[in-house]
This record gives C-alpha cells, sequence and structure tokens, in this order.
C-alpha cells in the first residue's frame, strides 16, 4: 500500500538584507575547560594537527584593557584538557595576526611597548621542533591586521600603522619567502574577521576610522576583486570567526569602534552562509566579551580568553556544535532495506529533486525538516545519492538548503 505525504512550506518575505533563523542546539551549553596560564587579549589564535595555539597578546587586569605585551606560547591539547607552555617568541606583541601553513605558525604584525609602536615583523614557530625563527617583515608595519592562508600564500588585509586606518592588502609566498602588493581593500579597516572558502576571501565586521562595520566582503582571488556581498545584521568589531561546514561563524567582539571598548561587548554568534548569502544566530556565549578568539576543533567550538568590563580573562569555554540527530542514520546495506520510498522535493525556484530513499533516510530527513521548522538545527541536509555514486568517489550527497524548499513529497513502497 502506497502512502503519500505533501508538507507547505509558508514563505516570509522580509526587507532585512538576510533572513535571520535561530540555529539553537538543544540540550547543549557551553563548557568550562581548563583556563589559560594567564589571562590573554588580542593573541594570535590557531589550530595546528588538533591543538590550540595561543601566541603572545596582551595580559593584565582591569586596569588597562590593553595590558602588557606578552611573548608566551602556549599550546592547550583537547584531549586531555591540559595547556602546556612552549618556546617564547622572540618578539613580546600584541595585537597580533597569524596564519598556517603546514606545521608552521606565520605571527605577524602588532604593536610592542608601553606605546604600543607598530611593527611589521614576522616571526614563525614551528610546532614539530618548538623553535622561532625570522621571515621577510611586511612592507608596512601595522597592528589588528587580518590574515589568512590560501594554498602557499598568506594575505595580510589592513589594520592599523599607528596613525591611520589602513586599506591595504598584502599577500607572502612561503615558498619564495617574498611579499607582493595585491589590490587595496575597499575601506580603510582593521579587527575583520577573516576566512578562506572555495576560491574566495571572505572578510567581515571590523571597523572604519568613525565607525563599525557591518559589512561582507569578498575577495575573487583569480580576479583579486574586492567585492561587498551583504550586511550582516548586527555591526562587531573585534571578534573571532572560523569556518565550519561551510558556513562562516562570527564570535563575540564589540559593537564600539575601538578595539577596547569593552562597555559594548557581545555575547551571541552570527552565522553566515557564502552559497546563501543569508545569516542566522546561533547559540549565545555564556557572557560578553571583546578581543575575543575562537576557534574549531573535532566540531567543538573553542572560546579562548578576551576582555570584559573586569579586565583580560584567561577564560577557555567549549560547545559541541555537531547535531547528530540531523544526520541520516543509515542500514549497513540500504539496497537491501525493505521498505523505502520516492522522495521528490520542489524548491522555490521551481526546480523538482528526486531520490529513492531507505525510509530510515526518509524519517531522518523529515525530523531534519520539523526541528528547522522550529528553529533547531542546520539549515542544510546532506541526501545520499546511493545508486547514483558513479565514477572514482566513495560517496556523494546531495545538500538541499531549507528556506529554499517549497514542497516535499513522500511515497512509500516496499520491496518484493
Amino acid at each position: 500500500m502506497m502512502k503519500k505525504y505533501l508538507l507547505l512550506l509558508l514563505i516570509c518575505v522580509t526587507l532585512a538584507a538576510f533572513k535571520s533563523t535561530d540555529i539553537l542546539a538543544a540540550q547543549k551549553e557551553w563548557k568550562e575547560m581548563s583556563p589559560l596560564p594567564e589571562g590573554r587579549s588580542a593573541a594570535a589564535v590557531v589550530t595546528v594537527n588538533g591543538k590550540i595555539y595561543t601566541i603572545g597578546g596582551s595580559a593584565g587586569g582591569s586596569e588597562s584593557a590593553k595590558g602588557t605585551k606578552r611573548d608566551t606560547t602556549y599550546v592547550y591539547d583537547p584531549i586531555q584538557n591540559l595547556w602546556s607552555i612552549k618556546a617564547p617568541m622572540p618578539t613580546a606583541r600584541a595585537a597580533v595576526t597569524a596564519a598556517v601553513y603546514n606545521d608552521e605558525i606565520y605571527v605577524i604584525g602588532g604593536y610592542y611597548g608601553t606605546n604600543n609602536t607598530r611593527t611589521n615583523k614576522v616571526e614563525v614557530y614551528n610546532t614539530k621542533t618548538d623553535t622561532w625563527r625570522t621571515a621577510s617583515p611586511m612592507s608596512s608595519a601595522r597592528s589588528w591586521a587580518s590574515a589568512v592562508t590560501v594554498d602557499n600564500k598568506i594575505y595580510v588585509i589592513g589594520g592599523h600603522d599607528n596613525s591611520k586606518l589602513l586599506n591595504t592588502v598584502e599577500s607572502f609566498d612561503v615558498i619564495t619567502q617574498t611579499w607582493q602588493q595585491k589590490n587595496n581593500f575597499p575601506v580603510a579597516t582593521q579587527a575583520k574577521s577573516v576566512v578562506y572558502h572555495k576560491g574566495n576571501i571572505y572578510a567581515l565586521g571590523g571597523s572604519y576610522p568613525i565607525e563599525r562595520d557591518n559589512g561582507v566582503y569578498r575577495l575573487d582571488l583569480e580576479k583579486d576583486t574586492w567585492v561587498k556581498t551583504a550586511v550582516m545584521p548586527q555591526s562587531r568589531n573585534g571578534s573571532g570567526a572560523f569556518l565550519y561546514q561551510d558556513q562562516i561563524y562570527v564570535v563575540g567582539g564589540t559593537t564600539g569602534i575601538n578595539d577596547n571598548d569593552v562597555d559594548n561587548a557581545l555575547d551571541n554568534i552570527l552565522v553566515y552562509n557564502p552559497q546563501t548569502n543569508e545569516s542566522s544566530s546561533f547559540e549565545k556565549l555564556s557572557f560578553a566579551r571583546g578581543q575575543i578568539s575562537s576557534v574549531v576543533v573535532n566540531d567543538e567550538i573553542y572560546i579562548i580568553g578576551g576582555v570584559t568590563q573586569s579586565g583580560i580573562i584567561n577564560t577557555v569555554e567549549k560547545y559541541t556544535i555537531k547535531d547528530n540527530s540531523s544526520s541520516p542514520t543509515l542500514p549497513d546495506d540500504p539496497s537491501q532495506e525493505g521498505e523505502r520510498a520516492i522522495l521528490v522535493i520542489t524548491m522555490l525556484n521551481g526546480l523538482e529533486k528526486e531520490y529513492d530513499l531507505p525510509m530510515s533516510d526518509i524519517t531522518a530527513f523529515i525530523n531534519w525538516y520539523d526541528a528547522k521548522d522550529t528553529g533547531i538545527g542546520p539549515s542544510r541536509f546532506a541526501i545520499d545519492k546511493y545508486s547514483n555514486n558513479k565514477g572514482p568517489f566513495i560517496k556523494r550527497t546531495d545538500s538541499v538548503i531549507f528556506n529554499n524548499i517549497l514542497t516535499f513529497e513522500v511515497s512509500e513502497y516496499a520491496l518484493d
């Protein structure tokens, strides 16, 4: 006997630059982990081989948000929940940026001393040998710049040179160890959140000379051209950022212009989807903080240090981001499963997608859809293509976006 189900998605139109939904994971919360040995803000925080490195930055109490510059190198092992100290950086500095290439961490720019003198230094830490070396300096000194690795090049964007904000962009070739000037960023800016994704560099937030920025900019690397693609629903400066499952998470920061404006610190996380050009809100932080560092390791978000109204903090918190309930639970051999169905998804543009699937996959899809309809769970669902796995592929999936679905129909049947 064949059963049919038809669900209609009510389409809501908004004048906002982004469609806003909530990705609130049920029964989850931030968990406090082993703290940094010392409070830290404006540090270089990166991941290498599953471990988290925190280098340089400012340390101090409530008397100064800028604190005392540090040369310390700390490494955190998520499995053991343990911090250890490594060889110190040659130059104590804060407001640094960093990028990873293979097993090495390039710590770039920043400021040092009591006068916050900007520098163009590049010092490189080898995580295998626990040693430091000096690389070729940038063409100009800058603090609060943003850096990201693309193949064998490191791009450094914006920053402050002691007297003004910068719109210059430089790239460093780690093979030839040389710098090259690139096309300028559209505006002078600092403290942006920057990630690389599928042939493009995305830069979000930060501050202008007289205001904070809520723009999303994309650099087409082939054309070396920047385009403003969207506007975030909230401005923020000095945020953390990371890429997870093709979406960009922008964490905390402040709504003020200055990097130490802790009175306007944020406790939320925005999620930007480059494919749909939409944003959504994620689980809030346990408390607001600026100059924040954030990374993701093994489907877990780590929030490290930052600045609050009480000063520079050493707090480390973890949030398990992966929601296993949204993923299909497949049988050992789906082709032999008796209960099956034809799933037909009609998209907003009229395109129909048809899949012949085991009922376990259908149930997982319906559960994901119903949860997302109430604001819970990820915005996309991956459907296994099974018999369409042609070619030299281990597995092929087709992802559907919740906000792009108009209707879907399930026609259930049983194999003889």
